[in-house]
């Protein structure tokens, strides 16, 4: 059913993940999945998020379940819509715990404002934080007939 991901298949979702137009994070309530388009960063090969404490992601993370999924689509090229590219990650999601002064959070958070115009401000706001996800499974659709674990 699905095909070995090879390392010309790698390479093409480190692109997506790099430059993907539309993204989603996948959090689990106490009563279904609530999914919600996010900006992850994808740097030195870890996916990263920024995150309020004030949002519903962060509370079904503290709250229900760390388990996530996240989802990155490209630009669809394709008149048939669902055969374009597409990833999902599967994994744990986890808030790093950082000083917001310290140069690995600053860091950071000017590559999120490279995704994101701003990022640099609201991510200095008291509740806003990085979250990093502990990837278990992936799933990379390219196309029809081509999907790879």
């Amino acid at each position: 059913m699905y095909h070995d991901i090879t390392q010309e298949i790698a390479e093409k979702i480190e692109i997506l993940m790099r430059d993907y137009d539309q993204a989603a994070l996948g959090t689990l309530t106490g009563t279904g999945p609530c999914v919600t388009k996010v900006m992850p960063l994808y740097y030195d090969g870890e996916v990263y998020f920024l995150l309020s404490d004030l949002s519903n992601h962060t509370y079904n993370i503290n709250e229900v379940s760390n388990t996530v999924s996240v989802y990155f689509a490209g630009k669809e090229t394709h008149k048939t819509r669902l055969n374009n590219p597409r990833l999902t990650l599967f994994g744990k999601i986890n808030k790093l715990i950082l000083d917001k002064q310290s140069e690995t959070y600053y860091s950071l958070l000017k590559h999120f404002d490279r995704l994101d115009s701003g990022a640099m401000m609201y991510g200095m706001f008291g509740d806003f934080n990085i979250y990093k996800l502990e990837e278990t499974d992936r799933l990379y659709v390219e196309g029809f007939g081509k999907a790879y674990k």
